[in-house]
Formats: structure tokens, sequence, C-alpha cells
């Protein structure tokens, strides 16, 4: 049989014949309920974040990429992300595939809503940020949704960089191969006065 309908399931069994039965108080049969549920619908979100830039001199860009994925099995429901910003950046702006995007200035948090990310799909949310202050960067982001998650442990991510006075290279290799070939040291421009010295060692 096939269960149709949330509830109890009661079924008895009776066996008769023409013959005339000396014992009849076997000739019904009465199973045991039976308890039928509705599936419970489960999707297993998962987000991972990511910087296009780990050091970053301090007044610069940098973006973050926001990675969401549906790993299944089913479609996840009301999906929201969460994240607020570090102290030492500022928001600049967003981008995104799908969804809702919304920035609160006095937090310096936002939230990213999606109606329905079905299995096996992925979104990534691109937001943009000024190094404001000299200093390591933590942050952490959430993901989930109103469907039943079976894996909360990939639900957040963390990443951390580092937003620098000054990156000086240690290496340079100027032959032409277009990788390394300069010596720039990122965040110079801030200082309106530097010296630099080149020595034999």
């Amino acid at each position: 049989v096939k269960a149709t309908k949330v509830g109890f399931a009661s079924n008895t069994a009776v066996v008769t014949a023409d013959t005339p039965d000396p014992a009849k108080c076997n000739n019904i049969s009465t199973a045991e309920d039976v308890v039928i549920n509705l599936r419970i619908r489960k999707a297993d979100l998962s987000i991972v974040k990511s910087a296009d830039k780990q050091y970053v001199p301090v007044n610069k860009e940098f973006e973050y990429v926001f990675l969401v994925r549906n790993n299944g099995p089913d479609t996840a429901r009301l999906v929201v992300v969460k994240d607020t910003l570090n102290e030492k950046t500022a928001f600049v702006n967003y981008r995104t595939e799908d969804g809702l995007f919304a920035f609160d200035s006095f937090s310096n948090s936002f939230l990213w809503t999606l109606d329905e990310l079905a299995p096996g799909k992925e979104i990534r949310i691109n937001v943009r940020v000024l190094a404001a202050k000299i200093g390591d960067v933590v942050n952490r982001v959430t993901v989930e949704s109103t469907t039943a998650d079976p894996i909360l442990a990939n639900n957040t991510s963390t990443y951390m960089n580092r937003i620098t006075g000054l990156r000086i290279p240690n290496v340079f290799t100027p032959n032409g191969d277009n990788v390394n070939d300069t010596f720039q040291i990122e965040g110079l421009e801030t200082w309106s006065h530097n010296e630099i010295s080149i020595m034999n060692r």
C-alpha cells in the first residue's frame, strides 16, 4: 500500500467460509496502528567567504566573495545570509545574481534573502569595502533557511585578512616576463614624505 494522508492507519482483516467454523475467535486480525507523517524536507546549505586580497593597503578597496550553495536533497526556502562587517572596513557597494540585499549603516551589517534555492544550485554575493583602519580584519558570515538543515557545521564561514600601512616586497625579478618585474611598495602614497635606500649586501 501507499501512504496517502497524514494520520493513523488502522487495518482489520476478516476471513469467512461457507463451511461451519468451530473457532471463530481467530477469524479476525487487526494490525497495530501505523503512524503516517509528512516527509521532512531537508536542505544542506553551505557558505564560503573569501576576498580578492589578503593584504590590503589602508584606504584601498577590496572585495569579499560569498558563495552560497544548496547541497540538497530538497529546495531551501527563505534563504538568509547575515554578515556584520569589521569595524576596520566600510561598505562601498555590492552585486549579486539574485535575491534581495539590504545594508544597515548603523550596525555596519547586511542581510541577503532569497525565496528559494534549488538543490545543487549556488549563488555568489560580492561586497566591496574600503580598508579604513590598519590591523587584522576577522569577519564571520552565516547562512540559514526555514528548511531543515542536516549539517550545520558548514553554515558559517570566517575569513581573516590584514590591512597594512605598507607592503614592501622582498624580491623582484625585472626580466621582462611581466611577473614581479617592478618594485612597488603598496600603500606608499598615503605618506607625503618617504625615502628609499639601496645597498649592496
